[in-house]
C-alpha cells in the first residue's frame, strides 16, 4: 500500500472557515468569546497534527541532500508551515518509553503553550551536561503526565532555569528566573523561586514526602548555623 504524500497529508486538515469583519461585529460577545474558543481548539490542533506530520517527514530526510527540514518541507510542500508547528515537532523528543519521557496521548492532551515551552526547554538542555538533560526532563515529564491549573506556570520556571543568561538578554520578558543548573546557588532567592513554581505544581505524593523530609532536615541545618553564626558574632564579655 502507497504511503500518502506530506501533501496529502497536510490537505486533510479541513480549514477554518473565513469568516468577515462585518459578520464577527454582528456577534455578540458572548457568541464572540465562543468562536475565539473554537478557533483557538482548531489552531492548536492543527499545529499538533502539523508538528507530528514533521517528525515523520523528519525521520525520511536524507540529510546529506536536505540539510535543514524547514529546507526540506519548503521543496516537498511548497507552502511555509509556521514555527510554532516546528516547536511541537521538536517538543515531541518528550514522548517516548522510561524516563524522562511521557505518553502520546499525554502529549496530544497538552495546551499549546505548554508544547512551545517543552520545545524551549528541549532547546536549552542542549547546551547543558546530559545528567542535568535527564533531570529536567523527567520534571517535565512529571509535569505533563499529571497536569493542572498551574503547570505552565511550573513548566516556564523550568525554562528559565535552564535557560543560559545570553538568550534571555533583551527579550523583555519580565523577572523570569535564570539559573544556571551546571553550577546551580540553590540558596539563591530565584532557585527557591522556580522550586517553588515547581512543588506547587507536582502531582506525585513519593515526590512531594521525600521533599518533605528533606525540607525538614533543611530547616534543622539552617536554625543551627544562623544561632551559631549569631553566637560568633556576639561581643564577648569582659
Amino acid at each position: 500500500m502507497k504511503k500518502p504524500s506530506i501533501k496529502a497529508a497536510t490537505a486533510a486538515l479541513v480549514p477554518a472557515p473565513q469568516i468577515t469583519m462585518e459578520t464577527l461585529r454582528a456577534l455578540s460577545v458572548d457568541d464572540l468569546i465562543a468562536q475565539l474558543k473554537t478557533a483557538a481548539v482548531r489552531q492548536s490542533s492543527q499545529h499538533i497534527a502539523l508538528g507530528k506530520m514533521l517528525v515523520v517527514l523528519d525521520d525520511q530526510r536524507d540529510e546529506e541532500t536536505d540539510k535543514t527540514l524547514k529546507g526540506f518541507v519548503r521543496k516537498m510542500v511548497g507552502e511555509e508551515i509556521e514555527p510554532a508547528s516546528y516547536k511541537v515537532a521538536k517538543a515531541f523528543s518528550i514522548v517516548g518509553e522510561g524516563h524522562g519521557t511521557i505518553l502520546e496521548t499525554q502529549f496530544d492532551a497538552c495546551a499549546l503553550n505548554w508544547l512551545l515551552t517543552v520545545s524551549a526547554i528541549v532547546g536549552f538542555l542542549e547546551k547543558h551536561d546530559a545528567e542535568t538533560g535527564a533531570r529536567v526532563r523527567e520534571a517535565v515529564a512529571m509535569l505533563l503526565r499529571s497536569p493542572n491549573e498551574k503547570t505552565g506556570a511550573a513548566l516556564k520556571a523550568i525554562k528559565d532555569s535552564v535557560k543560559p543568561e545570553s538568550e534571555g538578554a533583551g527579550e523583555g520578558e519580565g523577572d523570569g528566573v535564570v539559573l544556571d543548573l551546571t553550577l546551580p546557588d540553590f540558596l539563591s532567592a530565584d532557585h527557591i523561586k522556580a522550586l517553588h513554581a515547581a512543588l506547587e505544581a507536582c502531582q506525585c505524593q513519593d515526590t512531594l514526602a521525600t521533599m518533605w523530609k528533606g525540607f525538614r532536615a533543611l530547616h534543622s541545618i539552617a536554625v543551627i548555623r544562623a544561632r551559631e553564626i549569631r553566637a560568633a558574632a556576639a561581643p564577648v564579655a569582659a
